[in-house]
């Protein structure tokens, strides 16, 4: 899970395991996020074949060809957003003692915000429109809809935009920490 990054970042900001990545010329921020795309890659192809058999069965008239590639940039997009959080939780460790806190409050926000627990159109009008801003939605229940045929291709620039910006702004945050 990305929660497992903030873990390793609080490991070796705490143990002091990230000195070796200042003295080499190799970014920490950069070599967590390719470990991490690592295991998102053989996860996904591992996993890819259920989620077409799913969608097969469950929206057989959606044109899975035109809507899997648009769900798996929506899902890659969604994981470098998740990683930044989560990176950038770990680096708290600079500032903060522990962040176990931190963590397990944007974990159950995104739980709630992303649609995977409950349908996110039961959720109050504020709710709503807070989850509308958040990337968690984005990152889960749109790809999902697309790939059942309830979303289109507007949604799915709305979707990438918000992400895109997401991702723009937790880079700036991590580098803040970082520094």
């Amino acid at each position: 899970t990305h929660s497992s990054e903030s873990d390793t970042v609080e490991k070796d900001l705490k143990k002091g395991d990230f000195l070796g990545f200042i003295a080499r010329p190799i970014n920490y921020m950069l070599f967590r996020l390719s470990n991490r795309a690592a295991n998102f890659v053989l996860t996904g192809t591992t996993i890819l074949p259920f989620i077409i058999v799913i969608s097969l069965v469950s929206a057989p008239n959606t044109p899975l060809i035109f809507f899997l590639p648009l769900a798996l940039v929506l899902a890659s997009l969604g994981f470098v957003a998740s990683f930044e959080i989560y990176y950038s939780i770990g680096l708290l460790t600079f500032w903060l003692e522990e962040v176990w806190g931190v963590k397990r409050g944007i974990g159950i926000i995104a739980w709630l915000l992303s649609g995977s627990m409950f349908p996110l159109h039961i959720l109050p009008n504020t709710l709503q429109i807070l989850a509308q801003a958040l990337p968690f939605k984005h990152q889960a229940a749109v790809p999902a809809q697309l790939l059942l045929g309830q979303a289109g291709i507007a949604q799915f620039l709305e979707s990438a935009l918000i992400l895109v910006a997401w991702i723009g702004i937790l880079y700036m945050v991590q580098k803040w920490i970082w520094k």
